[in-house]
């Protein structure tokens, strides 16, 4: 029974908080002094930059594929052959030898300089005088 009276009082409460939070903000603005819900998130606006060859939006493109020329296969004849690069000059081979770093020196350790601590004397703890309250 209290199950019931539990659920129905949850069904009639949380609709009344969310109608005052709508009522006390009702355009969604944050409220002064209230801690930001989220970052909103930036809005991009595609423009790109104007194409040199590209028509106007409002033209039609021209039809240049009747009119385009033949692309050559072979190269004219009047065109140097590149030279090839001389292969004989040595490589250098890599050595195997390990560059030093700064993790591999050996650090000193620090050494214990000082005396060490005396050691602790039996002071005798004075007792009070006469019986203890609380004691027979």
């Amino acid at each position: 029974m209290r199950r019931q009276y539990f659920a129905i009082a949850f069904a009639l409460v949380l609709p009344l908080i969310l109608a005052c939070n709508l009522l006390e903000n009702p355009a969604g603005q944050p409220v002064a002094g209230a801690p930001p819900t989220r970052t909103p998130r930036p809005t991009f606006t595609a423009t790109l930059p104007p194409q040199p060859n590209a028509p106007a939006p409002n033209q039609q493109p021209e039809q240049t594929t009747a009119e385009a020329q033949p692309v050559p296969t072979e190269a004219p004849a009047d065109t140097p052959t590149p030279e090839p690069l001389p292969t004989d000059t040595p490589v250098p081979e890599p050595t195997n030898t390990p560059t030093p770093s700064p993790t591999d020196t050996p650090v000193p350790l620090p050494t214990n300089t000082s005396a060490p601590p005396p050691p602790p004397t039996d002071t005798p703890v004075p007792q009070p005088a006469g019986p203890v309250v609380g004691q027979y």
